[in-house]
């Protein structure tokens, strides 16, 4: 019996420092399967001779976003080899997703999406919303990326940036959710459709974003029951959209009088903080070899 060859998708720039992909590497190794690691972006590798191509450190794709899409179609016509599936990653790349699911009856974050060029001004889409602090993101993004904080005090000086950014992106407006400073952003890791782990995520002081990279902690938790089912629900909801399995999934929200608001679902390249959860990378490997 052969041993089946699988690809870790990554970057250039992380594709030898990414210790979430070098420990699953490890653990599919350990079930006998031929792993590799390589750039998304190489030219030169031929994807579709490999069983299994799971997107993991593809971290540049947001700079890159025509190129990465048309890699994700190479695995349109195929068998499914990529993990997620091709067609439930391309909907999840821009996050108008998340207006989508706000129109099912999902408990999202209030988001107002404004196209490029688009003329309101910061004021003016925060004020008719009636919301006094607000977070401007791109609609694409990766690791907070051209994301920012602003109050009401401060809406006319930061005028010229929202404009400038706005002409060249679409930009996602959304409230500032004083849950992450009080009690922190919830991520549930879920892989193969059961729940992996959860973390709770705080930022550093002074500070809203989560990610390791600008000073946020993360801690492993045990979840409340509701919050794994409000999660488990959304993700039966996408796979019946897509009308395929999901291998993997972060879940990322608040909580709100018990109930899950949802900020972000991570299906793309999610972090699924492996190192904190000695068994998850072999858990992981068993549902991608299953």
């Amino acid at each position: 019996m052969t041993s089946p060859r699988i690809a870790i998708a990554s970057c250039d720039e992380w594709k030898s420092r990414a210790h979430d992909d070098g420990l699953l590497a490890s653990a599919l190794k350990e079930r006998g399967a031929e792993v590799s690691i390589e750039s998304w972006s190489d030219g030169s590798i031929d994807w579709l001779a490999f069983e299994r191509v799971v997107i993991r450190s593809t971290w540049d794709y947001h700079h890159r976003v025509d190129e990465f899409r048309a890699w994700l179609r190479l695995f349109d016509a195929g068998p499914r080899r990529l993990l997620n599936p091709a067609a439930a990653v391309l909907g999840n790349l821009d996050k108008r997703y998340l207006l989508d699911l706000a129109a099912q009856g999902v408990a999202v974050v209030p988001t107002v999406r404004l196209e490029p060029g688009a003329t309101e001004g910061l004021a003016e889409v925060a004020g008719a919303q009636g919301w006094e602090a607000v977070v401007v993101k791109p609609s694409v993004s990766a690791s907070a990326d051209g994301t920012w904080r602003c109050d009401a005090t401060r809406f006319a000086d930061e005028e010229e940036r929202f404009v400038t950014q706005l002409r060249e992106q679409a930009l996602l407006v959304q409230p500032y959710l004083k849950e992450i400073e009080a009690a922190g952003e919830w991520s549930l890791v879920f892989l193969g459709g059961e729940l992996s782990h959860a973390l709770v995520k705080t930022p550093a002081s002074g500070d809203f974003r989560v990610q390791e990279e600008h000073g946020g902690d993360q801690h492993v938790v045990e979840p409340p029951a509701g919050l794994v089912g409000d999660a488990r629900e959304l993700l039966t909801a996408t796979e019946g959209k897509v009308g395929d399995r999901l291998t993997y999934a972060r879940v990322d929200g608040v909580e709100r009088d018990g109930r899950l608001l949802l900020m972000e679902l991570e299906i793309n390249e999610p972090g699924l903080f492996l190192e904190l959860v000695p068994e998850a990378a072999g858990r992981f490997a068993d549902v991608i070899l299953s």
